[in-house]
C-alpha cells in the first residue's frame, strides 16, 4: 500500500509540474484505500475473440483433440467429435455474431502496444477459460450483421444465422484451462507451459508496459446440454443442438462432474416389461434442481437457482462445488509465480449466486493476494438498485459497476431524457450525501415533489448511508458495456459531437472509467431492425462486433485522439478520480439540458496553504450551445487550458467566457496563480 501510495503522490507531483511532495496524512486524505483496490485507473474491457487475430492456427483448433498416442476408447470417441464440430464453429467472415471470429490471446499480445498508447492502466478480458465446443439452432433467432439499415439477407446462410457457438467462453467446462480457441496449440498439449504459455508473456508483456490484466470469470453455469443421444435427420424449423459435454465440469481436463450422464442409466429390470432406459441427471448434485424463471418478476431464489439461458446452474451451496470454484480462484490468483501476476477478477452474474459464496470468495482473495482487484457486475447495480446495495453492504472488498449512474449518462446524452436521462438524476448520482436531496427534510422532500416532480429523485437515503463517498469514487462507469448496447447503434441520431461529450463527461466524473474495445474508434453495428439483443437494438451479441484498426472502415481517427487525451488528463490529474465535485448554474444555462461540473478538493479550496494539489477541471456541456460566463475566485483561477487546444489562455477577474456549440463539451484545466 505504501508502494502504491509514493507512486500515486508522484504521478500528481508530476502532472502538476509541483515540486513539492504532500505530506503522508494529507496524501492518505487525497487519495484512500477503497473496496475493490482500484487506484487512478482506466479500465479497457477486451471480448477476446473479437480484438484481433493474432494465430489463426487456433481459428479451428482440431490440434487441442489429438487422434494420434494412447487414447482409449472414450478419449478417441470424444476428440473425433469434437474435431468433426470445430469447423462449424468458426466464421472467417465475421457476418455470423453468435460463431468464433478468431480473436485469441496472441493478438491481445500483438496489440500491446497500440493498448500503451491509448494510456490505459488495466485490461479486463472476457472469460478464457475452457468451454464447451456445442452448437445450438434455433429456428426464428437472428445471429447476422446486417451492412446497412436495410432488410435484406445480404447472402446469408439460414444455418449459421440462427446458431450459436458459445464464443465468449460463456458455457464453460473447466476453470483451471485456457480454451483451445484462445491459446498456443503448438508443442506437446499435455504440458501445462505450452498450454499457458501465451497468457504468461502478455501477462508479462503487458505488465513491462504498466499495465495490468484483470480476467472476467463467470461462477455460475456450464455448457449447454443433450438428454439423449438420437440425432434425429436435420429439421431446419426445430431446435437442435450438438456437443459432447452436456454441462460437464473438469479440472484439467479430468472430468469431475455431470450434469447428465448419457453412459449411465436409471432404468430398472425389476418391472416386467423393463423400463427403457433414460439419462442419470445431476448424479454427483452439483447443481441446482430447475426451477421456472419469471424474467419480469424475478425473485433472489429464482436468480440464484433458476436455469439462466437454459444452463445447467451451479450448486455454490454445495461444499464440492464451492471448493471447486474457489480453488480455481487461487490458482488464477497464483498463476505465473515467476512473473507478472493478474491484477484480478472482473466478476459478472453476481445476482445468481448465494451472497455466502461472494463473501467466501472475498475472503479467499484476501488470504491469497490482499492486493487483488475485485469488481463486481452487478447487473443495473447502483444507488438505485435496492438488491445491489443489499448485497455491497452484506460483502466487504468489492468495487462496484455503476450501472445507475452510467445509464442515466447513456440516456442523458442520447436524448431520451425521461425519468432517468435527467440531469437531475446525473447531479444527485454524483454528489450524493452533499446532494440537496439527501438533506432535505421529509416535508421539504415531499413540497419539491409537488412543485418539482420532475427533479424528484429515486435514490434511496439507506443507499447513501451504506456507501461511503470514498468507496463510490472507486465505482466503475462505462458509456458502453459488455451487456447493453453500444450507446452509437442504440441511438442512431447521436452526433459524433454528442458521442464525445458522453466520453468527456465520464471521464470527468467521479470514479473509475471503463472503455469497452472500439469506445475510442465509434465502434458500432448500425441501428437495424435485426440486430436486436435483450436490451434492445444493438443489444448482446451485436455489441460484440470486430475491432476496427487505424485504416479500417469506420475508425475515427479524431474520436481516438481525443479519447486518448481523455485517458492521459485522468491520469495527469488525480483530482477526477478522488477529487470532489459541485455544479454551476451560470446565466443563461438551462439546469435540465446543460451541464457545468467542477472537480476539485475543497480543503484546497478551503485552505489553499495546507495543499499543494489546487488543480480544478470544468466540465461544461450545452445541449442547445450558447455563450456563458463562468465566474470563479480571482485568487483561484488566473488561466484555463483548453484539453483540445494546445496552450492556456489568461483569465481576468475570476471570468471565464465560453462558447459551446449545440452537444458540444469543453474539459477545461482551472490553474491557479502562481505562489
Amino acid at each position: 500500500m505504501i508502494r502504491r501510495l509514493l507512486l500515486l503522490t508522484l504521478t500528481v507531483m508530476v502532472g502538476l509540474g509541483l515540486g513539492l511532495p504532500l505530506c503522508p496524512a494529507r496524501a492518505a486524505d487525497l487519495f484512500p484505500a477503497v473496496r475493490g483496490h482500484l487506484d487512478n485507473d482506466v479500465l479497457y474491457y477486451i471480448t477476446v475473440d473479437r480484438f484481433y487475430d493474432g494465430d489463426p492456427s487456433n481459428n479451428i483448433p482440431t490440434a487441442a483433440f489429438p487422434l494420434e498416442g494412447d487414447l482409449d476408447a472414450p478419449t478417441l470417441a470424444y476428440n473425433r467429435a469434437n474435431q468433426a464440430l470445430l469447423p462449424h464453429l468458426y466464421d472467417g467472415s465475421h457476418r455470423y455474431v453468435n460463431l468464433y471470429w478468431g480473436g485469441d490471446l496472441a493478438g491481445v499480445l500483438q496489440k500491446l502496444d497500440y493498448l500503451q498508447d491509448l494510456g490505459v492502466t488495466k485490461l479486463v478480458l472476457s472469460g478464457i477459460q475452457d468451454s464447451a465446443n456445442s452448437l445450438l439452432y434455433n429456428p426464428g433467432s437472428n445471429g447476422y450483421l446486417y451492412d446497412q439499415v436495410k432488410i435484406n439477407q445480404n447472402g446469408a446462410d439460414p444455418f449459421y444465422s440462427q446458431a450459436s457457438a458459445g464464443f465468449n467462453q460463456v458455457w464453460l467446462k473447466d476453470w483451471f484451462e485456457l480454451d483451445e480457441h484462445l491459446r498456443d496449440l503448438t508443442g506437446d498439449q499435455r504440458q501445462p507451459k505450452n498450454r499457458f504459455q501465451i497468457l504468461r508473456r502478455l501477462l508479462d508483456e503487458a505488465g513491462d508496459r504498466g499495465m495490468g490484466i484483470l480476467l472476467e470469470l463467470n461462477l455460475n453455469s456450464t455448457s449447454p446440454y443433450r438428454t439423449d443421444l438420437d440425432y434425429k435427420p436435420f429439421d431446419p424449423h426445430q431446435s437442435e443442438r450438438w456437443g459432447m459435454d452436456n454441462g460437464a465440469v473438469y479440472r484439467h481436463g479430468d472430468r469431475v462432474a455431470e450434469y447428465i450422464s448419457l453412459t449411465a442409466s436409471n432404468s430398472s429390470t425389476a418391472i416386467d416389461p423393463p423400463a427403457p432406459p433414460s439419462p442419470l441427471i445431476n448424479p454427483q448434485g452439483w447443481f441446482h434442481e430447475p426451477i421456472p424463471l419469471d424474467y419480469n418478476r424475478p425473485t433472489a431464489t429464482m436468480l440464484e437457482q433458476a436455469p439462466i439461458n437454459g444452463l445447467p446452474d451451479l450448486n455454490q451451496e454445495n461444499p464440492q462445488v464451492a471448493a471447486y470454484l474457489l480453488e480455481a480462484v487461487r490458482f488464477w490468483l497464483n498463476f505465473n509465480p515467476q512473473g507478472v501476476p493478474i491484477a484480478g477478477f472482473y466478476l459478472p452474474s453476481i445476482p445468481n449466486i448465494n451472497v455466502e459464496f461472494w463473501q467466501n470468495l472475498e475472503q479467499t482473495v484476501q488470504e491469497v493476494r490482499p492486493d487483488a482487484l475485485l469488481v463486481a457486475a452487478y447487473g443495473d447495480g447502483g444507488y438505485r438498485k435496492a438488491a445491489s446495495v443489499d448485497w455491497y453492504e452484506k460483502t466487504q472488498d468489492y468495487s462496484l459497476v455503476n450501472y445507475s449512474f452510467s445509464t442515466a449518462l447513456r440516456r442523458f446524452f442520447g436524448q431520451d431524457r425521461g425519468w432517468d436521462g435527467r440531469t437531475a438524476v446525473l447531479r444527485e448520482s454524483i454528489l450524493g450525501k452533499a446532494g440537496r436531496y439527501y438533506n432535505y427534510g421529509s416535508v421539504q422532500r415531499l413540497i419539491h415533489w409537488i412543485l418539482n416532480p420532475s427533479e424528484s429523485l429515486e435514490i434511496p437515503r439507506h443507499a447513501l448511508d451504506v456507501v461511503s463517498e470514498a468507496d463510490a469514487k472507486g465505482w466503475v462507469n462505462f458509456v458502453d458495456s459488455p451487456e447493453q448496447p453500444r450507446i452509437l447503434s442504440y441511438y442512431p441520431a447521436m452526433t459524433n459531437q454528442a458521442y464525445g461529450s458522453a466520453l468527456k463527461f465520464m471521464f470527468a466524473s467521479e470514479g473509475v472509467p471503463l472503455l469497452l474495445y472500439g469506445d475510442e474508434a465509434g465502434l458500432a453495428v448500425p441501428h437495424h431492425p435485426q440486430h436486436s439483443g435483450p436490451f434492445g437494438i444493438g443489444g448482446y451479441p451485436f455489441n460484440q462486433q470486430m475491432m476496427i484498426w487505424p485504416g479500417d472502415g469506420g475508425w475515427n481517427d479524431r474520436l481516438h485522439t481525443m479519447t486518448r487525451s481523455l485517458v492521459q488528463l485522468r491520469r495527469d490529474y488525480p483530482v477526477l478520480r478522488y477529487g470532489d465535485t459541485r455544479f454551476l448554474f451560470p446565466a443563461n444555462a438551462q439546469a435540465d439540458k446543460d451541464l457545468f461540473m467542477v472537480r476539485e478538493f475543497e480543503h484546497c479550496t478551503q485552505s489553499p496553504q495546507e495543499c499543494p494539489d489546487a488543480s480544478r477541471i470544468l466540465y461544461a456541456y450545452s445541449t442547445e450551445g450558447g455563450n456563458f460566463l463562468l465566474n470563479f475566485d480571482e485568487t483561484q483561477v488566473s488561466s484555463v487550458k483548453d484539453t483540445d487546444l494546445d496552450d492556456p489562455y489568461p483569465v481576468l477577474q475570476g471570468l471565464v467566457p465560453l462558447h459551446l456549440q449545440p452537444e458540444e463539451a469543453k474539459v477545461l484545466v482551472l490553474q491557479s496563480p502562481s505562489p
